[in-house]
């Protein structure tokens, strides 16, 4: 249901996030997983809902269990059929910057028996492990994330860090108002426009100006 308030939560908490500067990271726990090489996917209509939300308000990491098992992936998102290969170079594909799309990490391992990998490896999928128990160590600094799978001798069986440079995507606007030509004997008028996050409006009398970013 688009209209179920939970939806309305997440939507406004993840956008009241991404909008405050103080905010660098934005991290999401989930117990049922969207990307898993086993059988304890979420619900389909569940991820259609969720999923969207995710990728516009660009989270960063997402964190899932009820796999008992450890997966990490590519930065991924429309239900696996947009890969960003790019960002995170080449095997081990340990090193991320400026990743397009959430990377997900399956940490089902703190205890319970662990569990088969049942499905062929995914486009999506990079490290898939369900030989050992353990937990996952997250460290932020600054403009940098490291996210450490240990297992229980503390051994760092996988490790993937993340860097973010300066954000030059541009915002997203709409029902932007007055729209077409003004009337020549205007002499003033109120501009109003949405933003999909923080931006500073910018604009000219004189038709046809354009600002870089």
């Amino acid at each position: 249901n688009p209209n179920d308030p939970r939806l309305t939560w997440l939507q406004n908490d993840l956008a009241s996030a991404r909008n405050d500067p103080a905010i660098t990271w934005i991290i999401v726990y989930m117990h049922f997983p969207f990307y898993v090489s086993g059988d304890k996917a979420m619900d389909k209509r569940d991820r259609a809902a969720i999923e969207p939300i995710l990728k516009t308000q660009k989270v960063d990491v997402v964190f899932e269990g009820h796999q008992h098992s450890y997966e990490r992936t590519l930065p991924v998102t429309d239900n696996g059929m947009t890969i960003d290969t790019v960002s995170c170079g080449s095997a081990p594909w340990s090193s991320c910057t400026d990743p397009k799309y959430p990377i997900y990490l399956v940490q089902g391992t703190a205890g319970a028996g662990l569990q088969p990998i049942t499905f062929p490896s995914q486009p999506w999928s990079l490290v898939r492990i369900n030989t050992a128990f353990g937990y996952n160590k997250v460290t932020v600094n600054g403009n940098q994330l490291t996210a450490s799978f240990i297992d229980t001798n503390g051994t760092v069986l996988d490790t993937v860090t993340i860097t973010k440079g300066k954000d030059l995507t541009p915002p997203v606007r709409s029902n932007g108002q007055p729209t077409g030509a003004l009337p020549s004997s205007t002499t003033q008028t109120t501009i109003s426009l949405n933003t999909n996050e923080a931006a500073t409006c910018r604009y000219s009398t004189t038709s046809g100006t354009d600002y870089n970013l």
